[in-house]
């Protein structure tokens, strides 16, 4: 069997959230919260954590909720909410967000040994390997400097995504290395936001329309 005629359901993946930064969000100059769990075993057992959030009044729990539901809206492809704007502190004209997840990816076990060597390849890749992918973005609330009188928008700006890959026995497979990155500058130095060439073909292949998008 070719690797890519693998069947996909047996592919199964656990993710959990291992840290939120944020800065110049709501009331917070800048703070960052860690959820050590998400990197032991029990993630790759899927077994579920309990979390609670407690503190005094202003101490952040609403900006965490706040910023986990703008995260969702964004995974969604869903228009970003209006109320998002207040979320910007006062006196700045952004704030910024980052979140990291862990991933651990395995592949079921199957008794089909049709699979032949593309099966051997692909649990030895994958089973166990840890996946810590980081995602970074800028809120900025800007107008159409065509109409003065049209509501702001909330736009998405400088879109951060790097990945490091670590095998079972916690040896580094993939140093962290960025894959996207729409800052300007670096948009117009690579005419494409990702992080090289080769990883921008990999996803576009020659299709324009495609790299257009």
């Amino acid at each position: 069997m070719d690797i890519f005629e693998f069947p996909m359901e047996q592919f199964k993946s656990n993710v959990r959230l291992h840290s939120i930064k944020m800065r110049d969000f709501r009331n917070i100059v800048e703070s960052e919260i860690l959820f050590p769990n998400s990197k032991l075993c029990d993630i790759i057992d899927n077994n579920p954590s309990i979390l609670g959030l407690y503190g005094q009044n202003g101490s952040g729990k609403t900006s965490v909720i706040m910023a986990l539901g703008l995260l969702k809206q964004l995974l969604s492809g869903n228009r970003i909410d209006k109320k998002y704007e207040s979320c910007i502190r006062n006196g700045c004209d952004r704030a910024t967000l980052s979140f990291e997840f862990v991933i651990i990816s395995s592949i079921k076990e199957s008794n089909d040994s049709s699979n032949g060597d593309a099966g051997v390849f692909l649990s030895y890749a994958f089973n166990n390997s840890r996946y810590e992918v980081t995602y970074q973005f800028d809120i900025v609330s800007s107008k159409n400097s065509k109409n003065e009188k049209a509501e702001s928008i909330i736009q998405i700006e400088n879109e951060v995504m790097s990945i490091k890959v670590i095998d079972a026995s916690n040896q580094i497979v993939v140093p962290k290395q960025v894959f996207v990155d729409t800052h300007e500058s670096v948009c117009k130095e690579k005419m494409q936001s990702f992080g090289g060439k080769a990883k921008f073909k990999l996803l576009t292949g020659d299709n324009e329309q495609l790299q257009t998008e």
